[in-house]
């Protein structure tokens, strides 16, 4: 972790509220839908997505990388390592998506 790097803080509600927002009415506006069932479509459509991602890019079920993913943030979050920005997050390359769900694999064990 470099110095400059600020440690890891818990996200305020506020902030991952805005972002979902932000994330909603991007894809509504996109897809010219209203909010009345949009978000359910929105809902379901990132979760096929991210599910298939999970399947076919990082070979781990997607409830499985939900815990993955939620037990690093709880780590980081309690010990100070650098937690990346929702933009860094979202821009993390396959190969390391995939080397962060193989180590997740193998320690459990698989």
């Amino acid at each position: 972790m470099r110095e400059d790097d600020p440690v890891a803080q818990v996200p305020s509600q506020e902030r991952l509220f805005r972002l979902y927002g932000s994330a909603l009415t991007s894809f509504l506006a996109s897809q010219r839908i209203a909010y009345e069932g949009g978000e359910r479509t929105f809902q379901a459509r990132a979760k096929a997505f991210l599910s298939s991602r999970c399947e076919k890019v990082l070979g781990i079920g997607f409830e499985d990388w939900i815990a993955q993913v939620v037990a690093v943030k709880v780590k980081r979050y309690d010990t100070g390592v650098r937690v990346p920005t929702p933009d860094e997050e979202c821009e993390s390359s396959d190969a390391v998506d995939r080397n962060a769900s193989d180590y997740f694999k193998a320690s459990r064990g698989e």
